[in-house]
């Protein structure tokens, strides 16, 4: 089961960064991270037919809610963090619309972009 945690997170995360280096789509990305969901939901269903997952009947474990406590927490600061950096700019300087995209990495990545918007 940890090998198959460890998988998702490592395919969500390739998702999002090929989202940030702009190389999919928003809607790639998400169809992956489903597909990846669902490819893991099928395998630990087919764990528990096989009966190879049984709840944990032993000891308590505080150590483990405590970090798992902690790997939350952080989450959610990054994601504010992130949501931060990503807002912030954006509210500062609005979305970039065609007529600003001139000397920008918009002009570089669309050029055609650009000189349409002097067309006007």
């Amino acid at each position: 089961m940890t090998l198959l945690f460890a998988a998702v997170q490592w395919a969500v995360g390739s998702g999002q960064y090929t989202l940030t280096a702009k190389w999919h789509r928003l809607s790639d990305t998400l169809a992956a991270d489903a597909i990846a969901l669902g490819l893991a939901a099928l395998a630990s269903w087919w764990l528990a037919r096989r009966s190879a997952v049984h709840p944990y009947e032993g000891n308590r474990r505080v150590g483990r809610v405590v970090i798992g406590s902690i790997a939350a927490l952080a989450a959610l600061a990054c994601l504010t963090h992130g949501g931060i950096l990503w807002g912030v700019p954006l509210a500062r300087e609005g979305p970039a619309g065609v007529d600003e995209c001139a000397g920008t990495i918009a002009s570089a990545w669309r050029p055609s972009a650009c000189r349409a918007g002097r067309r006007r």
